[in-house]
């Protein structure tokens, strides 16, 4: 057959390929789950947060990811305790007086006791939308239900319900009226109910504006304010005849109200305004508008004449309230929905929305950051007895002991690492940090840091090329190719190729680089001899993965609108595999010469037959089918599910064209990760900082001749120098032996003659002695497994 990818006539067994298999269709079986460092993880969009201000504590809770309260240091700001719940937390409050915290979520309520850091109680009620307020008259927490419209009183001090006070509206926004004992209920209704907490009765029902969001109270006065977001008002209820004494005309979309007694101020944040502005308390006139972008939450500490205002975008300010003047501002990284403070100290501890993280302000600097979401372990690799893990939210590269799962090290890399590779030549990790734009080369051996590599913008992928020891690294951000010279960790070239660059893939038949560059709507060929772009092949849709047959040299191309075969020796398309849409992941495995494509939207994996490109099944998995990973000594292919937030939290296994095994695995599946020697694979949990650890077994036969319906054995096996391949020979010609990748080491020429033998020295192509490991046997529809020892 030569080198031109023509079809050589040859018929595919299937029937055999479909049946290559290590104990046939045995259940796979979950051996653990280890942790990674951080195991107090929380929320992956923080919004809820309250202070303990005796013990200078913190407790924070949000949505997304693992449904928790963690518990945070704020001197420190180190995390000191976690607390799981069944749902997202909408609102933590402290109660004073019998010192615990309370946890909201929709239908549950969770007691903490921050002095030992233990809950004390949970329990669930109606269909609340996560709104509660403690109020020092009664000593209870009053949580809003909204299925019924009332306010269920859960007692301070045995933390059992009491009572249920009907207040017949959606409530939005609770205050306490200390002075009389009274509570106020903004309603979507447009309305204020006035609950009398000695009795548990409505004392009054008053119309305010339109919309109203939330409310602050002024005591000296008797005043109660409600925030008219529709309107863009505030009214002000007379606490002592229930009726609105005046309307306050203030910016667009009033979101968040702070009352400064001292001052006798009420300051009112306008987020389509873009302003804070200041009520006078007296007067009810507008003395000011202070500009800050997006206003939308508010804490107030009075003695120490600060106001701190979270906005929508990244920024944290704070106000001196004497001069209602902006005197700092602060990134942190994500909307900040959430600010509480700790009295007389000039500290602020707010969540950031978007990044994950917990904020502290002091002395109107930024003082810390705290990662309370996961740390989301991005992508891994296996390098000997070793599991590198990227955990993106960390800036961290964990190392993890494979023989108890114990972890070795913690390496910082750069903001946000994303990718791994490994160099095996120079015996170095690689690891692509999307938001530094740079590469970080890690010692395998010792685990620390060695060079700090310019990449472009938002690398995203990365592909080690064994000849020439060269790292790829495409670039998301920015439309290059940076090439890096592993031996002196420099860069050699940087290539101009398409954009949005979401997958490098090495093709060691032909030593090319293959690109799938997802905004420009087509593959790139690129030659590792001369680093020169080759080819650029149409897809008609934003390519997103590849798959490479290694044995007939023919690259699978798929992306959302088709999976173009493209042939590796000449980069011509040879072929289209219809009906493909969406592809979110791809692999091959050279046990049975198939392809696998996982069609993400429309949860269905194609089965590719290698050798003449044809769809052999269309697969019904459950939702969403990403990520995959082949091993290579059973033939089986495993498929994670995930889509965006939704999550299946599973793994599906599939061997040959079929689905033999559905796990369960921990929360929101990142990507499967295939370890060929021990026979194991390792499924990254995104939002449990955990990895799941799936036998591919159970335990192989190393003493096994071969697969069924081939006659081909192994001696010795396992090997140290060389090994004979005993009934090799037949209509193939030679006996090919694959590493644990999947890559050719060497072609070893057998006789004609059925029961011919052939040996192996145990070098590679090259002439250079092989590594000890796991290797891949094939010759004619002979498979086996061998191994060389050290």
């Amino acid at each position: 057959m030569t080198k031109d990818c023509k079809q050589s006539g040859r018929t595919a067994v299937l029937f055999f390929l479909l049946s290559l298999s290590f104990g046939g269709t045995r259940a796979q079986v979950i051996d653990t789950v280890f942790f990674l460092p951080d195991s107090f993880v929380g929320a992956r969009q923080p919004k809820a947060v309250c202070t303990q201000r005796l013990l200078n504590k913190a407790y924070i809770g949000g949505r997304g990811g693992t449904p928790a309260v963690v518990g945070l240091d704020v001197a420190g700001m180190n995390k000191v305790a976690r607390f799981g719940m069944s749902e997202d937390v909408e609102m933590t409050v402290w109660n004073s007086e019998t010192d615990v915290v309370y946890a909201l979520g929709r239908h549950e309520l969770l007691v903490v006791d921050p002095n030992a850091d233990t809950a004390v109680a949970r329990l669930g009620y109606g269909s609340g939308p996560g709104l509660a307020a403690w109020c020092s008259a009664t000593n209870g927490l009053y949580v809003a239900d909204a299925l019924y419209g009332s306010l269920l009183r859960i007692d301070g001090t045995t933390h059992q319900p009491v009572d249920s006070v009907a207040v017949a509206l959606t409530p939005v926004a609770l205050a306490e009226y200390v002075q009389d004992s009274t509570l106020y209920v903004a309603g979507r209704e447009d309305v204020v109910a006035v609950v009398e907490q000695a009795s548990g009765s409505v004392r009054a029902v008053v119309d305010v504006g339109d919309a109203p969001a939330a409310l602050a109270v002024n005591e000296s006065r008797g005043y109660v304010y409600c925030a008219d977001r529709l309107d863009g008002t505030v009214s002000v209820i007379d606490g002592a005849g229930d009726t609105v004494i005046a309307t306050v005309g203030v910016g667009s979309g009033p979101t968040a109200l702070a009352f400064d007694r001292s001052r006798s101020k009420l300051y009112c944040a306008c987020r389509s305004a873009g302003a804070v502005f200041v009520v006078d308390g007296q007067n009810h006139q507008v003395r000011r508008a202070i500009p800050v972008a997006s206003p939308q939450s508010l804490a107030l500490d009075e003695s120490a004449g600060r106001l701190y205002v979270g906005s929508v975008g990244t920024r944290l300010c704070a106000v001196d309230t004497d001069a209602d003047t902006v005197v700092a501002q602060m990134e942190t990284g994500g909307d900040c929905q959430a600010i509480d403070v700790c009295p007389g100290q000039a500290t602020a501890v707010a969540t950031s929305f978007s990044s994950g993280w917990a904020v502290l302000v002091q002395d109107d600097s930024l003082k810390g950051r705290v990662q309370i979401a996961t740390s989301f372990p991005r992508d891994a690799l296996v390098v000997g007895s070793k599991l590198y893990v990227a955990q993106e939210r960390v800036n961290r590269v964990d190392v993890v002991s494979l023989r108890d799962y114990s972890v070795l090290a913690g390496v910082d890399v750069g903001k946000r690492p994303y990718s791994l590779s490994y160099s095996e030549a120079s015996a170095k990790v690689y690891c692509a940090c999307k938001d530094e734009g740079r590469v970080v080369a890690i010692d395998a051996g010792a685990d620390t840091a060695l060079a700090w590599i310019e990449a472009g913008s938002s690398p995203h992928d990365l592909a080690w090329d064994p000849v020439g020891d060269k790292l790829y690294c495409g670039n998301y951000g920015s439309p290059e190719l940076t090439v890096i010279d592993c031996r002196q960790d420099t860069v050699l070239a940087r290539v101009e190729v398409g954009r949005a660059i979401r997958k490098v893939e090495y093709n060691p038949v032909s030593r090319k680089i293959y690109l799938a560059c997802h905004d420009s709507n087509f593959f790139q060929v690129i030659d590792c001899s001369t680093d020169a772009v080759l080819a650029s092949i149409s897809t008609g849709g934003n390519p997103w993965t590849i798959a490479i047959d290694r044995e007939d040299n023919f690259v699978f191309g798929n992306s959302s609108w088709g999976g173009p075969v493209i042939c590796g020796y000449g980069d011509t398309v040879v072929g289209e595999i219809g009906d493909v849409f969406y592809v979110k992941g791809a692999c091959w495995n050279p046990v049975n010469n198939l392809a696998y494509a996982a069609m993400n939207f429309s949860d269905v994996v194609l089965v590719i037959d290698g050798p003449s490109h044809s769809v052999v099944r269309r697969l019904p998995t459950r939702d969403y089918p990403a990520e995959m990973a082949s091993m290579q000594g059973t033939g089986r292919v495993y498929a994670i599910h995930a889509y965006s937030n939704l999550v299946t939290d599973a793994v599906t296994v599939i061997e040959g064209d079929s689905l033999v095994a559905e796990l369960t695995v921990r929360p929101s599946p990142v990507v499967p990760v295939a370890d060929h020697a021990r026979g194991r694979v390792y499924v990254l949990s995104g939002d449990a900082s955990c990895v799941t650890v799936i036998n591919d077994g159970p335990s192989w036969v190393l003493e096994r001749p071969s697969e069924p319906g081939s006659a081909m054995s192994a001696l010795p096996n396992p090997f140290n120098r060389s090994v004979t391949f005993r009934g090799a020979g037949g209509t193939a010609g030679s006996v090919r032996i694959f590493d644990g990748s999947g890559r050719l080491v060497r072609a070893v020429p057998a006789g004609r003659a059925g029961n011919a033998d052939a040996t192996w020295d145990g070098c590679d192509s090259r002439g250079r002695e092989a590594r000890a490991g796991v290797y891949f046997v094939r010759a004619g529809s002979g498979f086996l497994r061998l191994v060389k020892a050290e």
